[in-house]
């Protein structure tokens, strides 16, 4: 059946899970339906697959690294957050007047 389909001077759809055969039948072009949209890919089956696995490696370190900004700017977060409340309630306090630093300029800084 793979000879067969080497052999057609037209293109055609095959669809199957098998691999081995998918290689045989095909050997100049593939197109793939992926979820953004068809991609048309020379080479056979395993070429395309590779690529496919290259880019998935890709986008899952690009993912981790994502994620690690988002932790690290979630933590910046907290301590500014942290910071400001802190300054906050010294800014407000009624007890020691002496420690009390001026409204104005911590304020500013914490805005």
């Amino acid at each position: 059946m793979a000879n067969y389909l080497r052999k057609l001077d037209r293109g055609f759809l095959l669809v199957s899970h098998d691999r081995a055969f998918l290689d045989g039948c095909v050997d100049h072009h593939i197109l793939a339906l992926n979820q953004t949209g068809p991609e048309l890919v020379r080479g056979t089956f395993s070429t395309w697959f590779r690529d496919k696995e290259d880019r998935d490696r890709g986008e899952q370190a690009k993912n981790e690294k994502l994620k690690g900004d988002i932790r690290r700017l979630e933590q910046a977060a907290n301590q500014t957050s942290v910071w400001s409340d802190m300054v906050e309630k010294i800014k407000h306090s009624t007890r020691n007047s002496s420690l009390r630093p001026e409204r104005g300029f911590i304020g500013h800084k914490s805005a």
